[in-house]
């Protein structure tokens, strides 16, 4: 049997569907694709003109040819949002797993890219997703939401969040499927002779623009010779501190690594001020708001001893200590932030930049979605046809996150009002200072993390 493999890559994240033996076709006028009545997108329909062209001939936006697709409205339920979460701590423990220095991930874009996929697929592919992901009109619906909060977010916040689907001429896709990121992931569609560097290039340049040059080169090779369709998500971030950090009071200190070693490395420093403190019997850290009013920067340190990869599991009650008579506290990270409160604290933190590229083919395994991989049983013919079965092939995220005096600034290619009451009083300021590794992340109010990653070592990040 052929067989045609989805390649999934972002944060850029995206998904690349390519074939072991399919043939090509004649060059000769087939540089455009259009959507037509019979339910699929045709790689030999001409468009009446010329204006989706990008600077890149042979890519064809296609965005204005395929139909929006009548949705209705899904009520979000907390078990929903609970869902979200979990698979996000799930990916981020999984990703920590993976042994790496200074993991950071992005489960909300791989949870947006996903769901585009889960909408072209059946059986028990679809069953796998929807265990990890919820039900299809529930991701979609989130989807949208999601985007919706990106456009309407206050303060100096830059949130933008985007998806294109990229499909080459020997591919026709499902025009269900397109009508579906059209209208709920808003999608970009784009025809193109993928495994060609003038659309590795087209690719990089889109990404490079969505993420605000954060990430200005994804793919470093063209898509393989079978290629047949990429899907890609982005998000982006830039935000400011509610209380910014004084470049002033930057300065160098130690950090000790969990080897022993210690490294020199820059700190943002504040004087004592109020802020939402973390305590638990086996950890503290801190909640730091941007001035959107919407997000927050959540940093955890364990303070028991614990390693900080079994700590960072922990926050997806995931995997225990090798000592298993070891006192071991588990709890999302949700729970953690439910047990912060308003104290006076002294905090000194690192200044980092890093960035982080992980392929998910072993991590979703793990997670359960494994009918996706398989060549022979996946089921994904509500994207297209093509020679062959399609089934994805590799899945790869890249991220980018840069914290410093001003706030974040992140890039991966996924209200609660207080009312002024006195503060209570307090005799000593606590000391809270990030000198060994910890976890952090950027959440929503609903405890969402948009990034997520673990901080070993500053001094060897970017």
């Amino acid at each position: 049997m052929k067989e045609r493999r989805l390649f999934a890559a972002a944060l850029a994240f995206a998904l690349l569907f390519s074939g072991c033996s399919g043939t090509s076709q004649s060059d000769e006028d087939n540089t455009t694709s259009a959507v037509n009545p019979t339910g699929t997108l045709a790689s030999n329909d001409k468009p009446d003109d010329d204006a989706g062209k990008t600077d890149d001939s042979s890519v064809i936006n296609l965005t204005a040819d395929a139909p929006a697709a009548v949705t209705e409205s899904v009520e979000i339920l907390q078990e929903d949002i609970n869902t979200l979460n979990g698979f996000s701590y799930r990916l981020f423990e999984q990703a920590v797993k993976s042994g790496e220095e200074n993991p950071v991930i992005s489960p909300l874009s791989a949870y947006i890219a996903l769901g585009m996929v889960q909408n072209g697929a059946l059986g028990d592919t679809l069953k796998e997703l929807e265990d990890n992901l919820g039900e299809t009109a529930v991701v979609n619906s989130l989807a949208e939401r999601f985007a919706d909060f990106a456009e309407s977010i206050g303060g100096s916040t830059q949130l933008n969040i985007a998806n294109s689907v990229w499909t080459d001429k020997r591919m026709s896709v499902n025009e269900d499927f397109l009508s579906i990121v059209k209208t709920c992931y808003d999608s970009e569609v784009f025809s193109a002779t993928l495994p060609t560097e003038e659309t590795k290039n087209a690719v990089n340049s889109w990404i490079s623009d969505k993420t605000n040059e954060l990430i200005p080169q994804f793919l470093d090779e063209a898509p393989d010779d079978d290629a047949v369709m990429l899907l890609i998500n982005t998000l982006y971030m830039n935000a400011v501190w509610e209380d910014e950090f004084d470049p002033s009071d930057t300065y160098m200190r130690e950090f000790a690594l969990e080897s022993g070693e210690k490294v020199q490395t820059d700190f943002l420093n504040s004087d004592e001020m109020l802020r939402k403190y973390i305590k638990t019997e086996n950890a503290e850290g801190v909640i730091l708001p941007y001035d959107d009013g919407e997000l927050s920067f959540v940093a955890l340190k364990p303070t028991d001893g614990t390693s900080i990869s079994d700590f960072a599991c922990s926050l997806a009650n995931g995997c225990r200590p090798d000592d298993a008579t070891k006192d071991f506290m588990y709890g999302d990270l949700s729970t953690y932030i439910g047990k912060a409160e308003d104290t006076k604290i002294i905090l000194s933190m690192p200044k980092f930049e890093t960035s982080f590229t992980l392929e998910m083919n072993d991590v979703l395994k793990a997670l359960g979605i494994k009918k996706a991989f398989d060549s022979e049983t996946a089921e994904l013919s509500g994207l297209g046809t093509a020679d062959g079965n399609l089934y994805i092939n590799k899945v790869l995220q890249k991220v980018k996150i840069k914290v410093n005096e001003k706030g974040t600034e992140a890039a991966a290619v996924t209200e609660i009002e207080v009312n002024g009451e006195s503060a209570p009083m307090y005799e000593n300021p606590i000391y809270l200072t990030f000198d060994s590794p910890y976890v952090y992340a950027v959440v929503d109010k609903n405890n969402t993390p948009l990034f997520m990653g673990v901080m070993n070592n500053p001094a060897s990040a970017e």
